[in-house]
């Protein structure tokens, strides 16, 4: 039966967005089906209507033997799937998510790196703190996983047209205050008024996420510089979930020298 199941999965391929018996012998750890398939000529990078492969479902199933399977017969881990939401990230950010350690665990011993970035998922460990799954924390940070600094700019921000850093921050009224006479309506992120120097997560009544209580140290230049060009990579499992951080150089360092002004006693500029 097998082998002509097969030759009708080939002749007959899924559209594009359909979920292919790869996917769902993948799903269900069929060894056996999966070797079947793939030796028939599957196309292994498939990607069903979330936009993933069967790595994913191995991965997301916990089925750690397909994920290992799947991997040396090259399936391509760096796939992000998707959701109405966004990117739900690739396999790694799966296992992460869901706490599947045996996946998880097949993934960071393929040499996949722990600290894998995604465009709309941010890092696996952003989505391990995030959903409190402490396992797989401890898992990604036995292999490394942890922040990661973005490379600095002090002569950039030094230089900066501190105009141009007001206009990059007018996006950041919509969630914090940023002067000192500012009302005080309720806003979701804390005051940015005497940011830099200050501790982290230090605004008296204001409800931090845990990872940015933990995170330790004052606002320095270099942290603020990191943590605007990468949030979730920065301080992975903070609140401010929705920012993708501030990607041109140029700009971040306007807009670190416009929020280094709001201060009663603005700190001196980096050399």
């Amino acid at each position: 039966m097998l082998p002509a199941l097969v030759a009708i999965t080939l002749a007959l391929p899924a559209r594009s967005g359909e979920a292919t018996d790869l996917h769902r012998a993948a799903r269900n750890g069929d060894l056996a089906t999966l070797t079947a398939l793939l030796d028939a000529g599957a196309d292994i990078n498939a990607t069903d209507g979330e936009n993933e492969t069967a790595l994913h479902k191995a991965a997301k199933a916990n089925h750690a033997r397909a994920v290992t399977l799947l991997l040396k017969a090259g399936a391509d881990p760096y796939v992000s799937g998707h959701s109405v939401f966004g990117s739900t990230g690739t396999p790694l950010h799966a296992a992460a998510r869901l706490s599947r350690l045996d996946s998880l665990r097949a993934l960071l011993e393929a040499g996949i790196d722990p600290n894998l970035p995604d465009p709309g998922a941010g890092p696996p460990l952003h989505y391990a703190r995030l959903y409190q799954r402490d396992a797989a924390v401890a898992l990604l940070e036995s292999y490394g996983a942890g922040p990661v600094a973005a490379p600095p700019i002090p002569a950039l921000i030094a230089a900066a047209d501190p105009g141009k850093g007001a206009e990059a921050a007018n996006s950041c009224r919509f969630c914090h205050l940023l002067k000192a006479s500012d009302d005080g309506r309720p806003r979701a992120g804390p005051p940015l008024w005497n940011l830099l120097g200050r501790p982290k997560g230090a605004v008296a009544g204001y409800n931090y996420s845990d990872a940015m209580r933990a995170a330790g140290g004052r606002w320095t230049y270099a942290d603020l510089n990191s943590y605007l060009a990468n949030p979730r990579a920065f301080v992975p499992g903070i609140k401010m979930d929705e920012v993708h951080g501030v990607t041109p150089p140029a700009r971040r360092a306007a807009l670190i020298r416009h929020l280094r002004d709001l201060s009663d006693t603005p700190p001196p500029l980096p050399r």
